[in-house]
């Protein structure tokens, strides 16, 4: 009787087993693929940050080139999206690619084959900014087509946003003239995000709130304008403002003191300052630290003997400036126009010195 009820027990399961069996045997979809590329891909490089962060530092350069996981990543990726063309799982591996690997050949055929097939996929709109970052023709070119071809306002608001992006950075390098013409550019486009695509609401906020601050430095912080007035607090709690130091060429240093690149710019900076004492000349650190003790018991250990205001990370001058990044530099002349930005090193020195001797003359 016991063995028949095993029997039993036994003929009943082998159905359950089959259809397991017949489950785990089935072809999973592009959708399934990716999902589980993505999983394979999350684990592998919490892997990878947990080795970084216990590896010795001169041995994390070496980790970085030769073992981050994201390129070989892009491949399986690009693969994929080959395997199931103009699937939607296609769209979403090759935007993987673009916004992981910043450049290269992967990124150059991924925005070629999204160009060609996935132009209306709602999938692309979160792939504007990474678009923007590459700055190529190849991305300019693809964000007009989606600001166009694309049916999804939000997803065209996205493209918008992107090349205006696109053309400020253009505005802040090369000759005068095609900067010129690219903050033309740029300003143009982040009217057009305020005026049609105002409401859409991307990671960061709405895109006419993201505009507005944009709109402000081309209007008012470029290369050639005069600088707007600065009210802060200086470290002894008084009122500090930009425009007392008219007729002096003044360098905004614009850090704070868990900012690498700032802390290693120091040194530099005591030189010049050593350099240029008693002459026309002021140099500003306008400091973002979350409070003014941080910065003083920083300052006892690493002297910086010159002029320090606070803004701390969430005042107003941040938000207006649409200070994005550590550290930016500003180098106003004696008259109050901007005439440098973004520059450090020799060419900060060479800028310095033929503003100073402008000043002299004057």
């Amino acid at each position: 009787m016991r063995r028949f009820a095993f029997v039993l027990t036994l003929l009943i399961a082998l159905p359950a087993c089959a259809d397991d069996k017949a489950k785990s045997d089935k072809p999973k979809s592009p959708d399934e693929k990716f999902t589980a590329l993505m999983k394979e891909a999350e684990k592998e490089m919490e892997a990878f940050i947990a080795a970084v962060q216990k590896a010795k530092p001169e041995d994390r350069q070496k980790l970085f080139q030769n073992e981050h996981p994201t390129p070989k990543f892009a491949e399986k990726f690009l693969a994929l999206a080959k395997e199931n063309p103009k699937t939607d799982a296609a769209a979403q591996s090759l935007c993987w690619v673009v916004e992981n690997m910043g450049g290269g050949p992967a990124v150059a055929e991924s925005v070629k084959i999204l160009s060609a097939d996935h132009l209306k996929s709602p999938r692309i709109g979160p792939l504007c900014p990474a678009l923007a970052g590459q700055g190529s023709p190849e991305s300019e070119a693809m964000l007009l087509k989606i600001m166009t071809e694309n049916p999804a306002k939000d997803v065209q608001g996205q493209a918008c946003f992107g090349l205006a992006v696109m053309y400020k950075q253009r505005s802040e390098g090369g000759d005068a003239k095609g900067a010129e013409e690219a903050a033309k550019m740029a300003e143009r486009y982040f009217e057009q995000v305020t005026a049609k695509f105002g409401d859409v609401a991307s990671a960061e906020g709405k895109l006419a709130d993201l505009a507005k601050p944009e709109l402000f430095e081309l209007r008012n912080l470029g290369i050639g304008k005069t600088a707007p007035d600065i009210t802060l607090k200086d470290l002894d709690d008084k009122e500090a403002k930009l425009s007392a130091l008219r007729g002096k060429v003044v360098v905004l240093d614009i850090w704070a003191t868990w900012c690498g690149p700032c802390r290693a710019m120091i040194p530099h900076e005591r030189e010049m300052v050593k350099k240029y004492e008693g002459k026309p000349f002021e140099f500003v650190s306008i400091s973002f630290d979350d409070s003014k003790e941080t910065l003083q018991k920083f300052m006892k250990k690493e002297p910086m003997p010159w002029t320090h205001w606070f803004n701390g990370p969430d005042g107003a001058f941040g938000k207006d400036w649409n200070i994005k990044h550590f550290p930016t530099i500003y180098v106003i002349d004696a008259k109050g126009v901007i005439r440098y930005k973004e520059i450090r090193g020799k060419k900060l020195d060479e800028a310095v010195e033929t503003l100073v001797a402008e000043a002299e003359k004057k």
